[in-house]
């Protein structure tokens, strides 16, 4: 098993946790307070899962958590949108975190695929 913070998938995602941090602060999103703390748990669920499935040393159960960090990913995708349409961030920067969002995804699940 290679170490968590050699995976790729894993440092994108610890960027990616500096940037949605970031737009919470800098946004509207940071006045309303319950939709802010499920971002950024959602945002802080994906890197931890990875890290804690690769630390259990066993490809099935890290793939287990693969699933956790991945569906993560999607729910934040939502939160993004919605802070979108809701006019509580700028759109631009939304999407921009939304395509890394995706392709964040796509890497979770083509490892998720090579331990099954």
């Amino acid at each position: 098993m290679t170490a968590f913070e050699e995976l790729l998938v894993w440092r994108r995602a610890r960027v990616l946790t500096g940037d949605v941090y970031k737009l919470v602060r800098g946004s509207g999103i940071a006045h309303d307070f319950a939709f802010r703390d499920q971002i950024q748990r959602a945002v802080l669920s994906i890197t931890a899962n990875i890290a804690e499935g690769a630390e259990r040393g066993q490809p099935r159960k890290f793939a287990y958590f693969l699933r956790i960090a991945k569906a993560s990913s999607g729910e934040l995708r939502s939160h993004l949108i919605l802070a979108s349409d809701l006019g509580l961030c700028q759109g631009a920067a939304a999407k921009r975190l939304q395509d890394e969002l995706a392709q964040i995804g796509r890497m979770l699940g083509a490892l998720i695929q090579r331990l099954a």
